[in-house]
């Protein structure tokens, strides 16, 4: 996600407003640490909003925290 900031200035707090999330969640995104499923997808459906482009889990690289009594 670090390379989409890097193309398209977006600011953390913003974003994680706009995604109803806390901006430790975007951080953490940023920088390659686990979060939530449903963080991440909040988080990208806001950055698809903002950007004018579909992001989602199998387009963006986001390291999401493994759920308990769900196989991987």
């Amino acid at each position: 996600m670090r390379d989409i900031q890097e193309q398209y200035y977006f600011d953390s707090a913003a974003l994680a407003e706009s995604a109803g999330v806390q901006v430790l969640t975007v951080r953490a995104m940023l920088t390659d640490q686990p979060v939530r499923r449903l963080q991440a997808e909040l988080v990208l459906a806001a950055l698809s909003e903002h950007l004018g482009k579909a992001y989602n889990l199998e387009s963006v690289s986001v390291v999401v925290l493994a759920e308990e009594g769900v196989e991987q």
